[in-house]
């Protein structure tokens, strides 16, 4: 049973909750739901439209461990003016066992995990907490290579992004009862391109255009709204998105053809409640329920790295979503510097330590995510360097090759072994380099030198010496220009005795 963790979130006199959960699901399902991608370009329409990355989850063996290191306030200077910033600081440990010895690596950077973990231990409850919009998550992130090889950072790997493909998880709203992932709507398209489910539904408020269609009357539930819709000229509730849309291009002066390409503070206004004594349902429109979770995660919640903090705290809602969620999304280089620095090389010989933040946004999370569910997932990738054994088999009078080279590589660490082979009419004479051992960085070279042994090919003839190929005439004493010359005349006289009797015949 896969374990997922709760994030809640208070906000003024209102209670939000968010579940956040780092997913670790299963990979390479093709059902859609996890670990397969389109390859398509977003068709969404969004502003900030984006394609949702391939799905990795922790590598196999790889211990994890959370702890709380500490609480209080830090004090910053931004724009040359002082702050007091309260921190709650977690840690998260990954250690690679000394049994680890597969080429590729995968860290599950566990954010939340870490906060939620603490909480589940601390409470003794379902990982719930209470925190409040503006709040701050430092997490001390360590990871200690035991195993004999090591691990290259690949470039531009750390990624951050919502899961949207669980098929259920644990809902921390009022009965924390259980939620499937079923699709609510193909239309209303996330802006990482997936399409709304369950899951990612929120608490409906009675905002300005729902109080325009609903008078004094206080319950905006499906039953109370989808009349009134009608009656306005729509298809009923399922058209609600599409007529806040309307009300809101009329009210703004504006024609957007969605939600999310209103003006910030134009899209607060919508999740902001404008009825008291609301009588509110879950959120059941496609088109709602996805400006939420675009909102949410490009403007809401902020991930930094290292020294970002500044950047992250100042309250400056540009510098904040310039590291949203969906900022590294679409920015395969945000933070990629600093893990560079400070996770490029994984080895036995030193622990590797980063720091990332986690910023909720106090002035941009309405009413609209009381007991708001989220999930994130993020990672980072690593690969063993190669190295590289050339292995010739050569005849030892001019260095030919007997058969053409062959190459090995594998992981650095691990070993190789090269084996002499057998050519007709020669024999092993000698081997310059070592015929077994561990590949190293770079690359390595082994020689098996062969002798021809059958007494001829493969050599090459000195000048000055005699062909062994030409046999000897042997030496009787006789003049041998004598013998030439007596065969010349012996040759004549045959052709003369030919001519004359052909003559004769005639």
């Amino acid at each position: 049973m896969k374990k997922f963790y709760a994030f809640l979130i208070t906000l003024s006199v209102f209670f939000f909750g968010i579940a956040a959960h780092d997913v670790y699901a299963e990979e390479n399902i093709t059902d859609g739901t996890t670990g397969v991608i389109s390859e398509n370009e977003p068709v969404n329409g969004s502003i900030w439209a984006t394609m949702q990355p391939v799905v990795k989850h922790m590598s196999d063996g790889i211990v994890a461990e959370y702890g709380f290191v500490g609480e209080g306030y830090e004090k910053y200077v931004v724009d040359g003016k002082e702050r007091s910033l309260y921190f709650q600081t977690f840690s998260a440990t990954y250690t690679i066992p000394e049994d680890y010895d597969k080429e590729e690596l995968v860290i599950s950077v566990g954010l939340l995990e870490a906060i939620t973990e603490y909480y589940e231990r601390f409470t003794g409850e379902d990982s719930s907490f209470i925190s409040m919009p503006g709040d701050n998550y430092r997490v001390i992130v360590k990871i200690i290579n035991n195993s004999k090889y090591e691990y290259d950072y690949d470039e531009n790997s750390f990624v951050v992004y919502p899961d949207n493909e669980i098929e259920s998880y644990i809902s921390y709203q009022y009965d924390k009862i259980e939620i499937d992932n079923e699709v609510i709507s193909e239309e209303g398209v996330l802006f990482n391109d997936e399409a709304v489910r369950v899951m990612n539904q929120y608490t409906r408020v009675g905002n300005l255009a729902i109080k325009a269609l609903v008078g004094d009357g206080k319950d905006i539930t499906d039953e109370a709204l989808d009349p009134l819709l009608k009656s306005a000229g729509y298809n009923g509730i399922e058209d609600l998105g599409k007529y806040c849309l309307d009300y809101y291009n009329n009210y703004y002066g504006t024609n957007y053809t969605s939600l999310d390409s209103f003006s910030i503070d134009q899209m607060k206004s919508m999740m902001r409640n404008s009825i008291s004594k609301v009588v509110t349902q879950t959120e059941t429109n496609g088109d709602l329920i996805a400006l939420h979770f675009n909102y949410f995660y490009n403007v809401g919640i902020s991930i930094g790295v290292g020294d970002t903090d500044e950047v992250l705290l100042t309250d400056d809602r540009e510098n904040q979503m310039s590291h949203s969620v969906g900022e590294y999304m679409r920015d395969e280089t945000l933070g990629d510097e600093y893990i560079q620095e400070n996770f490029g090389k994984l080895t036995n010989e030193k622990e590797n330590e980063g720091t990332f933040t986690v910023h909720l946004s106090g002035p941009d999370l309405e009413n609209v995510y009381a007991l708001y569910d989220f999930m994130t997932h993020s990672y980072m990738t690593f690969t063993a360097p190669k190295g590289k054994v050339i292995v010739r088999y050569v005849e030892n009078i001019n260095g030919t090759d007997l058969i053409s080279p062959i190459e090995l590589s594998g992981m650095v660490g691990k070993n190789y072994a090269t084996e002499e082979k057998i050519f007709e009419g020669y024999e092993l004479d000698e081997i310059e380099g070592n015929v077994t051992g561990e590949y190293v960085d770079g690359t390595l070279y082994v020689t098996y030198i062969y002798e021809y042994v059958l007494g001829e090919g493969g050599e090459d003839v000195e000048e000055g010496t005699e062909n062994p190929s030409v046999p000897e005439i042997p030496q009787t004493g006789i003049d041998m220009a004598i013998c030439l010359n007596g065969l010349s005349t012996i040759s004549v006289l045959a052709i003369s005795l030919f001519t004359i009797r052909k003559k004769l015949m005639a």
